[in-house]
């Protein structure tokens, strides 16, 4: 069996983005412990098999400090989402390189609804199939905060926090929902 995953950037402390995502998205998608703030370092499908060499391996990686820099709102899916953005630094962008190349000694191609926890949207399934198509050249680091309402991006974000890397499995939205390592 294949599963959906996700090598991300926990922050040390989640409660402030969390905080920050019930206050701005009143409704729709928003952060919680089910759904965890999260940078997306590579993401894809692995045999189930592989996830504990996976983890293994990333369990040695350091931890990272991020610089986040504007909130902005992204309005290119059918949904617009708040970003708080983060400064793409070399370190930052090896780290996305290395969990890459891992990433892709594993890939599996194809999986079934049961490679997600819970159900999830033909988009994501669709955007975890073809990650690639937004890593390298294109990653764009960031947390999301949830779904965007008019006026929203005046309240105050972390500008710069640790972050450990970790593995999980994705839900719908491609949400950290269920950690693997």
């Amino acid at each position: 069996m294949n599963v959906a995953v996700d090598i991300v950037l926990i922050p040390s402390s989640v409660e402030p983005f969390i905080s920050l995502s019930n206050a701005l998205c009143t409704e729709g998608f928003r952060l919680s412990q089910q759904a965890f703030p999260h940078i997306t370092l590579a993401m894809g499908f692995v045999n189930e098999g592989a996830v504990q060499e996976i983890a293994d391996e990333i369990r040695n990686w350091e931890s990272v400090v991020i610089q986040c820099s504007q909130m902005v709102i992204d309005s290119t899916g059918k949904t617009p989402n708040i970003l708080v953005q983060v400064d793409l630094t070399n370190d930052l962008r090896k780290l996305h390189e290395k969990a890459m190349s891992l990433l892709s000694a594993f890939r599996a191609h194809g999986a079934d609804a049961t490679a997600f926890v819970g159900e999830v949207s033909v988009s994501t399934s669709n955007y975890v199939a073809d990650y690639d198509s937004c890593a390298y050249a294109r990653f764009s680091p960031h947390f999301t905060l949830g779904e965007a309402k008019s006026d929203m991006l005046t309240h105050d974000y972390p500008k710069s926090l640790i972050a450990d890397v970790a593995l999980f499995q994705l839900g719908d939205r491609c949400t950290c929902a269920k950690r693997l390592g």
